[in-house]
């Protein structure tokens, strides 16, 4: 089916964290917000974490992430006369789908999820769990999926293939004028004093099973190995948001006791990713588990050699090692610095791919394949009778 690439004189709703509160997929679904309203729609983005920050010309509301959300985008539905709604979220819960599905069936308006990532895997879900989860998401308009790996838990759950599709949740940034920001102090003092600069980082630290789930613990104690061949080198990790607990404190007491203070910096605050990617000279993701990581698509995109786990797939341009290990992490890590315009070379000549082509095919899907029940009903609960597209 052919893309729906004019959204004018739709209206969509966007459903997710957004930037200015603590939330990871919040950056993308700013984007996405821009790039729709650039292409005609009129777009309502609904912030369930307390965010403030989206584009100009773009409709913000104030929902509640528990159990009034139901009742909260309904009435959003309603008030603003959307068309079709789209839900970014984490993890592949049934109890997170459910009610997105009865949104759908209360209003009339196409639903599609985004799953940014799925957690937990099929094979370990109960019968109940698996039953209900293909449910909810055979009962929606569409589920995107970021990255391959989420794409096939779904499959293996069972989910039809056409109610599926794997897109990246990239959205190229604009290249940031580095001049035009400053570096927080600490940071500002390592720029000048190390070569190369090494990059990681993520907008709040989790702990799964016991474990680093983004990896800070696989950086700091790479750093260590990497500054024995490239004494030279420093390191920073950014953190969108405090906590992290025990992950956190482990990190910094490993790199206080041994003696990195002066080359590896963890710092926790608002820093822009983009801007610290391009500070650096190499970038790094070092997760045990991963959707399509949007800093890392944004390394690429900035021309910065990049590195990554092999815990899922990535993308063309992009170094692995083994996902966990430390040894490997910091041997691929030696091998980009010490061959580092190589590198930079090969980044040029593989811009990573971009999400919007990809969803405004689903978006087409989804609204072309409205049931005339499915159109009247959403005239209905706008108390607008003649509206009909």
């Amino acid at each position: 089916m052919s893309e729906r690439r004019d959204m004018s004189g739709l209206c969509v709703g966007l459903v997710g964290s957004v930037p200015g509160r603590p939330g990871g997929i919040s950056i993308h679904l700013q984007r996405l917000a821009t790039r729709l309203r650039d292409r005609g729609a009129r777009v309502v983005v609904a912030a369930n974490n307390g965010g403030t920050e989206v584009g100009e010309g773009i409709a913000l509301h104030q929902i509640s992430s528990g159990r009034r959300q139901v009742l909260d985008v309904t009435g959003l539905v309603r008030k603003e006369g959307i068309d079709l709604l789209h839900f970014h979220t984490f993890g592949g819960h049934w109890k997170t789908i459910a009610p997105w599905l009865l949104i759908k069936n209360l209003t009339g308006v196409p639903v599609i999820i985004s799953q940014h990532s799925m957690r937990t895997d099929p094979k370990g879900m109960s019968r109940f769990e698996r039953a209900m989860s293909r449910f909810c998401s055979e009962g929606l308009s569409h589920t995107v999926c970021s990255g391959v790996t989420v794409f096939e838990k779904f499959r293996q759950l069972g989910v039809a293939d056409d109610l599926l599709s794997q897109n990246t949740p990239f959205i190229a940034p604009q290249r940031p004028n580095l001049l035009e920001h400053t570096l927080p102090a600490e940071i500002a003092a390592l720029v000048k004093r190390t070569s190369p600069l090494i990059t990681s980082g993520t907008g709040a630290l989790v702990e799964v099973d016991g474990k680093d789930l983004y990896g800070l613990d696989v950086f700091v104690r790479a750093a260590k190995r990497v500054l024995e061949r490239c004494p030279g080198a420093g390191f920073v990790y950014l953190i969108g948001a405090a906590g992290g607990g025990r992950l956190l404190q482990d990190a910094r007491e490993y790199v206080q006791e041994s003696g990195l203070e002066e080359q590896v910096c963890i710092h926790v605050g608002d820093l822009p990713g983009t801007v610290m990617w391009a500070t650096g000279d190499i970038f790094v993701r070092p997760t045990l588990d991963d959707g399509d990581a949007v800093s890392l698509c944004e390394a690429l995109f900035l021309g910065i050699p990049s590195v990554a786990s092999d815990a899922v797939p990535r993308p063309q341009g992009c170094r692995t090692f083994r996902s966990g290990d430390i040894e490997d992490c910091a041997r691929v890590l030696v091998e980009v610095a010490e061959e580092l315009e190589g590198h930079r070379r090969l980044v040029e000549r593989e811009p990573p791919v971009e999400a919007i082509d990809g969803l405004m095919e689903v978006y087409g899907r989804a609204l072309g394949e409205r049931s005339w029940l499915n159109r009247l009903r959403p005239a209905w609960l706008r108390g607008d009778k003649t509206r009909d597209r």
